[in-house]
């Protein structure tokens, strides 16, 4: 730890009735973690390239609609349709690169790493730690519940808050006996009651703060939120209360999610380690970086005036709060340290389920945006969540449709790129690779940027599309007949904790397990479709000597979609026949002897990095058969 003290600050605790309270500052040093060099480097190519990256996009798809619109006058309804849906394919596969692309040009030249902080000491405000929970294990419980009462912060600044959304009896008892084993920190256990209807973490948490008002000495001036599964760092709070102590404009302090029970060769990737490794640290550098929802540490003033935690019916729990915050003129700060570690859903029918849940919020989100609350806030604030909502749900959505009109276009044997001359097609496919690499290169910012845990290639996670798709049909059957339609939700990992897990059975049981509990039926229809669009296609390309591969189903960035369809759409087919059944929990954890506290092992925390070979090879070949096609236009 560096030993260079930063000057000391007044506290001012702020209560709900805004009284200043002046209390003694403790010392703030830096921490352990300083910004790699190579890293930040990254950060600033990737920012420094967007630029082009958008500049080649924007001239690319304009060549390709205006030859589309030059080329309605002089062909066929059924081949204009097939350049437009082709167009429209292309586009909605590059929604994703496009979002973080506007992303990293929007913060251009504002990238600061941030330095990771201490504060020593006994001399720190007190903090109010809540752990809500649902129905999970007692024992993942309990030893989040063992883990944050032996967090590195003086016991009697801190207390404990379990929220019991599951009013558990045997929870309640097992807390109690806690208590009794542990006179500081102190811990209370809270549940909004008997029945609760619809589960909502974010109610929850708004019920908590509630009811810390009511306890001895009222509620502390900071909160701390920790889902249920997470083992935090015991120097957790440490790391983050500096940041809000040296800014009074913080109104919260994320560490990125990390997870610690992820096997070997664990085939149903993640979309967040591009999002938090990438996209957080660059909105972090502004304030402007999201809250994750757990592993958070808070003012409790600055949620007092937006009216407590915001719990909208099925609205997402990071968002809605984050926006709030943000239109009220606070800011949100991200540590540079992973501080908690939990459990990722790692069985397909929970990975489903929290899909389905996902696409809900985001897509509620919509009505948030337009609706009073938001009603007063800046511009800014508003276009940034319209992004978010766009980027995670209405892109979703045009991805699925476009993913279904991969089959249909293949089948037709059209030409699929609109040209009315040879010079034409080859300009279009020239800026079509370089449209190309322009994204490979961001690519390889990204990797460099994340510590080299992402690949070049974007991974679009089409697998999950049907799955995101039943949950817009959820949130529509909700608007059409309301809450009451609503099923209560169970927590994934609740559920996880109850089902078996479908890799301990064997052979073609396991097979159809997957099929047909698991939904994978959907991917097994859609595969058989272009399977048959495919050897149709071959068929029409081999039997008509006027029609050529290269223009039709053989395109370059036709193939690559194509192929990038066929094997996304195996994924969960490649979970059922290579994975092995899930390690136990405990497999992936240390305890200690004499405070029986959990951590996760240093091995279950590290973050795979994708190897070089497999992160270039794939992007290689694209380049290569570009060239190649490009060569035999020239040829024909």
């Amino acid at each position: 730890m560096g030993q260079h003290a930063m000057e000391s600050f007044t506290d001012v605790k702020m209560d709900g009735m805004a009284n200043f309270i002046a209390r003694k500052r403790p010392t703030i040093v830096e921490g352990p973690v300083t910004p790699e060099t190579a890293r930040t480097t990254a950060f600033r190519g990737l920012t420094s390239s967007s630029g082009l990256v958008l500049a080649m996009g924007t001239i690319y798809f304009s060549l390709r609609a205006f030859h589309v619109v030059r080329s309605s006058h002089s062909t066929t309804w059924i081949q204009i349709s097939a350049y437009c849906l082709f167009l429209f394919v292309e586009v909605a596969f590059s929604t994703l690169p496009l979002f973080m692309t506007l992303l990293y040009w929007t913060n251009r030249g504002r990238y600061r790493p941030r330095q990771s902080l201490r504060a020593l000491g006994n001399e720190l405000p007190t903090v109010d730690l809540l752990l809500p929970c649902c129905g999970e294990d007692l024992k993942i419980i309990m030893d989040t519940v063992n883990a944050a009462a032996h967090l590195d912060y003086p016991a009697d600044k801190l207390r404990l808050l379990i929220l019991d959304d599951g009013n558990n009896p045997a929870l309640r008892q097992e807390v109690a006996r806690f208590k009794a084993r542990h006179s500081l920190p102190a811990v209370h256990y809270a549940a909004r009651g008997d029945v609760v209807q619809i589960h909502s973490k974010a109610a929850n948490l708004d019920f908590g703060l509630q009811y810390l008002q009511h306890l001895e000495g009222g509620a502390a001036g900071y909160f701390a939120v920790l889902d249920i599964d997470m083992i935090p760092d015991s120097q957790w709070l440490r790391a983050s209360i500096p940041v809000l102590l040296t800014d009074p404009e913080t109104a919260l302090v994320n560490t990125p999610q990390r997870w610690y029970n992820i096997p070997d060769g664990f085939s149903l990737s993640d979309r967040c380690l591009r999002v938090q490794d990438i996209g957080e640290h660059l909105l972090d550098s502004s304030g402007n970086a999201n809250c994750v929802g757990t592993g958070f540490v808070a003012r409790r003033y600055a949620f007092d005036r937006i009216g407590g935690y915001p719990h909208p019916p099925v609205l997402d729990d990071t968002v809605v709060p984050s926006y709030l915050l943000k239109a009220g003129g606070w800011r949100i700060a991200q540590l540079p340290e992973s501080m908690q570690h939990g459990l990722q859903v790692i069985k397909l029918n929970d990975v489903a389920k929290q899909a389905a849940k996902w696409m809900v919020g985001h897509l509620a989100t919509i009505g948030f945006v337009f609706g009073p609350d938001m009603r007063k806030a800046p511009l800014q604030q508003k276009l940034g969540m319209i992004y978010t909502v766009s980027m995670w749900g209405m892109s979703r959505m045009l991805l699925l449709a476009a993913t279904l009109l991969v089959p249909l276009l293949t089948v037709s044997g059209l030409e699929l790129v609109a040209s009315e001359t040879p010079r034409a097609s080859r300009t279009i496919l020239v800026l079509s690779a370089l449209w190309q690499l322009s994204l490979y290169v961001q690519g390889w910012f990204e990797r460099h940027a994340s510590g080299r845990s992402l690949s070049i290639e974007s991974d679009q996670r089409l697998w999950i599309l049907p799955y995101e798709a039943k949950g817009a049909l959820q949130l529509l059957e909700l608007k059409i007949f309301g809450c009451k339609r609503l099923t209560a939700f169970t927590s994934t990992g609740a559920e996880s904790a109850r089902a078996r897990d479908p890799l301990q059975k064997k052979g073609l049981n396991r097979i159809s397990y997957i099929l047909w509990n698991d939904g994978a039926y959907l991917h097994a229809i859609y595969l058989v479709l272009l399977g048959i669009a495919i050897i149709s296609s071959i068929r029409h390309v081999a039997l008509d000597p006027r029609k050529s591969a290269l223009t039709s189903i053989a395109y370059p960035s036709f193939l690559k979609l194509l192929l990038e369809c066929l094997e996304q759409f195996t994924v969960p087919f490649q979970y059922g026949i290579f994975a092995n059944p899930h390690p136990d929990r405990e497999a992936f954890i240390v305890r200690d002897k004499e405070t029986g506290v959990a951590r996760p092992k240093e091995e279950a925390k590290n973050i795979p990095t994708v190897s070089s070979m497999a992160s270039y090879q794939y992007p290689f070949i694209v380049m290569v058969y570009y060239v190649f096609a490009f060569g035999l236009l020239c040829l024909s």
